[in-house]
């Protein structure tokens, strides 16, 4: 019991090392990003997203997935990361069979550090400068009489100025 105990705390050390080594080389962005002037990627929902959080390469994304049962409710968190300029109303849609919330990501109006990031119930974020990055939660709900299958829907994210990805 012991051993694979250890065995699991090594391998949670080892994935976060490795992503905070690829945050580091979170500085080349393709073309096309720059000219969408963002990436969207997926961020563990159990860690609170820093708005001035650089998303490793590999976490940038353009699909998401979760599995859930009757009767559960399963998150997501999504980031989103201004690579050229400012963001105004960054908005997120879904549009999905399985019912679900979406929250924003604010920030507690105290400066101390880290910062208190909060969540509240709404679609869209006002503002992401330039290098930071804004979160937005996804909780799915499978009520008890969802017939098992698998169901697909679209997150898009539509920022003022800028291409609805």
């Amino acid at each position: 019991m012991k051993r694979s105990i250890f065995s699991a705390l090594f391998l949670l050390v080892f994935i976060t090392d490795s992503a905070s080594a690829d945050e580091a080389e979170t500085g080349r962005w393709t073309q096309g990003e720059r000219e969408t002037g963002y990436v969207v990627f997926r961020h563990h929902p159990l860690h609170a997203l820093d708005p001035a959080h650089r998303p490793p390469r590999q976490w940038v994304t353009d699909a998401v997935s979760c599995v859930l049962a009757q009767r559960e409710h399963e998150s997501l968190q999504l980031g989103v990361h201004a690579v050229a300029g400012e963001l105004k109303d960054v908005r997120l849609e879904v549009d999905c069979e399985l019912a679900v919330k979406v929250y924003r990501q604010g920030t507690a109006p105290e400066h101390g550090y880290p910062p208190q990031v909060l969540l509240d119930q709404g679609d869209t974020v006002g503002k992401v400068d330039q290098d930071h990055s804004a979160g937005f939660w996804l909780t799915f709900y499978a009520p008890v009489d969802t017939r098992p299958r698998v169901y697909r829907g679209t997150i898009t994210i539509k920022p003022t100025d800028r291409p609805a990805t």
